[in-house]
C-alpha cells in the first residue's frame, strides 16, 4: 500500500466522520423545529468536539491505529468494507 493510498483512504475516513458527527445535530435541530433553540446549538456543538476531538486525540496518541484497526476489521468481515 502506497503512501498516497493511506493518505487518500485517510482522508476519506475523516471526510466521513465529519458527515457523520454534523448529520447527528442536524437531525436533532431538524426535528426540535427551532433552529433559534440555543441548547440545542450548544449540545450540538458538545457532540461535534467530542466525536471529532477524541478522534484527533486518539490518532495523535495512537498514529496509525484507525488505518490497521480497519485492515484487520476487513479481514474479519470482508464484506463490510
Amino acid at each position: 500500500m502506497t503512501a498516497k493510498a493511506v493518505q487518500a483512504g485517510s482522508a476519506r475516513q475523516w471526510i466521513r466522520l465529519v458527515v457523520l458527527y454534523l448529520s447527528i445535530p442536524l437531525v436533532l435541530l431538524l426535528c426540535g423545529g427551532d433552529f433559534g433553540w440555543w441548547q440545542a446549538w450548544i449540545y450540538s456543538l458538545l457532540i461535534v468536539a467530542t466525536g471529532i476531538g477524541g478522534r484527533i486525540w486518539a490518532e495523535r496518541r495512537h498514529p496509525g491505529y484507525a488505518d490497521y484497526a480497519r485492515r484487520v476489521h476487513y479481514r474479519l468481515m470482508p464484506g463490510i468494507y
